[in-house]
């Protein structure tokens, strides 16, 4: 009879989901099956479920009702059940393994102490209850319970279908994370707190009731869940960083009283707009852009804002990342007033212009970085750094004229700007950092400071379209890789200082003759790898700089006459088929 009546339920169910939220009640799990797989157990004492599965059910069970008081043990048992590797029917064939589990009629008693692994507390589901448990397919929680427990069904990925009771207060950190099968969830109306990844990458549950006294929203809580809406509690007062990150939302709204940790509820690529309720002590919008309440920091614009941005006079700082990966905005006014840009402020829009603000002196970490379709910048003669990715990836950009004052490059400052054809560097600049021009593909000519002490590693890496190129004498160490693929590199003048070049400095370039000063002490391995048209080798130093692998060695190698015998039988040097003299 039960058996039958859970079938009609299913239906129900199948009926009930169609509706629009709000109008479905609550969802019990259920079966097509036959008896046969369904056990119901009335508890009558607390740590007794186990004793009383029927003799051969725990290898064929596949709808678990358990009704009465239960306690950490009860929960281990099923937690065991849900965990077997095979199911076996009546037929003694093997079958599905998935569980569906009923527990509405349940209620959990305090059990265990702080040490015991099987310890819970009343009317709530532990810590890890049901965690990992991977054929898991539907549950139904005690009406009873007011509160589920961290990672309590962690990556319960077979997990389709979940009812909360209506008295669940709080559910905890990542408690349904991973959950990547979940589809149809009623949470609970009671619900004030969501912790930290409560339903993230929970991939495919796209629609749930918000609770209506919702009070905090952890961090990542909603990370990549697919939900279009979100009605957002006016009683909401805390919104974790990230905390919608992924999400598929168009608008977002921020009530009265919330606060979002660092200003940031995560990148959502379909958003249009931020909507601030009326007497927010922290935040404002306009023409849908997040602002502070003062509207003197510009704190983030939708990602899927189109077209041009003009932001306000008197706004003074624009946040780091608040502009990342809004590729629909064409163009930003900025004005007078904005003294800051904050890393990753502008990346991947697609602007094709920007002068930078007068009163900056710094360009920003990843200010540009990906911005495709920008072709031109202007930078005020006061700028003196550059920093980490400041342009890469902007593979539209022709020429950038640097500041005089200009001091520091920093790493991959300039990396992969594709259609950048020359470049000066100004002369209180000291270090060439490491892929400060990598695979600038473009770049024909490039001019040095004189000051100039190290070039980093793979400086230039890829800069297919470099002929010539003139170190300045200043210059004590090269870098390994530093000129690698510079197919087109014929001539490099390293006359002066240089003590050290670093492995694979100058492999595969088009090199017809080398010559090492006469300060080289080390050489790295495999420096002129792939040189084919490398024809001869010069080292002026007196004394056979350390060498530690020799490459090309029927290449002719020339060195001081009075050196000839040092060289002749200094390690790796001996093996050079072709040595001679300079003289």
């Amino acid at each position: 009879m039960k058996t039958m009546f859970r079938t009609i339920a299913v239906l129900l169910l199948l009926v009930e989901l169609t509706l629009p939220m709000g109008a479905q009640s609550r969802r019990r799990p259920s079966s097509h099956r036959s008896g046969a797989d369904v056990v119901e157990i009335i508890s009558r004492q607390a740590g007794s479920v186990e004793s009383q599965m029927p003799d051969k059910m725990y290898d064929r069970v596949r709808v678990l009702i358990v009704e009465g008081p239960i306690n950490g043990k009860d929960l281990a048992f099923i937690k065991k059940v849900a965990n077997r590797n095979k199911v076996i029917n009546e037929a003694g064939k093997g079958v599905d393994n998935y569980l569906e589990l009923d527990l509405e009629n349940a209620r959990i008693e305090r059990s265990g102490g702080l040490f015991s692994s099987n310890s819970s507390t009343r009317d709530e589901i532990p810590t890890s209850a049901f965690s990992n448990c991977d054929h898991l397919l539907s549950v139904v929680l005690p009406s009873r319970v007011t509160a589920i427990g961290d990672r309590a069904f962690y990556d319960c990925d077979k997990l389709e279908v979940l009812v909360m009771g209506q008295r669940v207060a709080r559910v905890g950190e990542s408690a349904f994370e991973g959950c990547d099968h979940l589809k149809y969830l009623t949470m609970s109306g009671a619900v004030e707190t969501l912790g930290d990844k409560c339903f993230a990458n929970c991939t495919v549950l796209s629609n749930f009731d918000v609770p209506r006294y919702l009070r905090s929203i952890g961090k990542e809580c909603f990370k990549n869940v697919p939900i279009t809406d979100f009605n957002m509690p006016v009683t909401v007062s805390h919104i974790g960083e990230n905390a919608f990150a992924g999400t598929m939302l168009r608008s977002f709204i921020i009530p009265t009283e919330a606060q979002i940790v660092n200003d940031n509820p995560g990148s959502m690529s379909k958003l249009t707009e931020y909507i601030v309720d009326r007497g927010n002590a922290y935040y404002s919008a306009y023409q849908g852009l997040l602002y502070d309440t003062e509207q003197r920091t510009l704190l983030s614009c939708p990602p899927a804002y189109r077209g041009k941005v003009t932001v306000p006079s008197g706004v003074t700082a624009i946040a780091a990342y608040a502009f990342n990966k809004c590729t629909g905005v064409t163009a930003i006014d900025v004005p007078s007033t904005v003294r800051t840009l904050g890393a990753y402020g502008l990346a991947g829009t697609r602007i094709t212009s920007f002068v930078l603000p007068a009163s900056m002196t710094v360009v920003p970490a990843h200010l540009f970085d990906g911005c495709t379709n920008l072709r031109s910048v202007t930078l005020h003669d006061d700028v003196t750094a550059i920093e980490n990715y400041a342009f890469a990836n902007c593979n539209s950009l022709l020429a950038v004229d640097l500041p005089l004052d200009l001091t520091s490059l920093g790493d991959h400052a300039f990396y992969r700007c594709t259609s950048l054809q020359q470049m000066a560097v100004p002369g209180g600049v000291t270090t060439i950092a490491q892929s400060t021009f990598h695979d600038c593909s473009a770049m024909m000519s490039i001019s040095l400071p004189q000051r100039l002490t190290s070039i980093g590693k793979e400086a230039f890496r890829n800069c297919n379209t470099l002929r010539s190129l003139v170190v300045p004498p200043s210059v004590l160490t090269i870098e390994k890789e530093a000129f690698r693929d510079c197919k087109s590199l014929a001539t490099i003048d390293l006359s002066g200082r240089l003590s050290s070049i670093g492995d694979n400095a100058l492999r595969n370039t088009a090199l017809t003759e080398l010559t090492l000063p006469a300060g080289v002490t080390h050489v790295g391995k495999k420096i002129t790898e792939k040189c084919d048209k490398l024809q001869r080798i010069n080292v002026l130093a007196s004394t056979p700089p350390t060498l530690d692998k020799v490459n090309n060695n029927k290449v002719p190698l020339y060195v001081p006459s009075q050196s000839l015998t040092l060289y002749k039988s200094a390690k790796n040097w001996k093996n050079f088929k072709n040595v001679g003299t300079l003289d």
